[in-house]
Formats: C-alpha cells, sequence, structure tokens
C-alpha cells in the first residue's frame, strides 16, 4: 500500500507553479508519483495527471490551479 501524502495545499500549489514556470524539474514527478491524504487535493492530483508530460496541457493545469487556490484561498 502506497503511503498518503499530507502535503499542504500551498505545497501541492508551489510543486504545480514549479512545473508550469519550469523552476523545479522534478516538481512534475513528485506530484504525480504520491497520492496525496486530502480527498479534495487528491481530486485535483488525479485529474492533472493525464494533462502533464510529455504533452502537457499548461492551460488545462493553470485552470485546476485556480481551482486549487479557489479552494484554499489563503494559498493565493
Amino acid at each position: 500500500m502506497v503511503a498518503k501524502s499530507t502535503r499542504t495545499p500551498q505545497a501541492i500549489a508551489s510543486l504545480i507553479n514549479g512545473f508550469l514556470n519550469g523552476t523545479d524539474e522534478w516538481a512534475w514527478d513528485d506530484f504525480e508519483s504520491v497520492p496525496l491524504a486530502d480527498p479534495s487535493l487528491e481530486s485535483i492530483r488525479q485529474r492533472a495527471i493525464p494533462m502533464g508530460p510529455p504533452d502537457a496541457d499548461e492551460a488545462g493545469i493553470r485552470g485546476l490551479l485556480a481551482e486549487l487556490t479557489a479552494c484554499f484561498p489563503d494559498i493565493a
């Protein structure tokens, strides 16, 4: 059984931004590879996975990032 991460919404937003901005080459792998304990964050992660590399849908990922910040306004 894979342990679920207790990463915060801020940490998830940071990983997504790192990927989108090209500032963290491992950000998407980290985001994609570990299930999240919070069901709302896990839902975003699951929907984001098919949008990732190699042919990233950056507009779709930005939409999910907007959803994340709407659900957790303290990270904006």
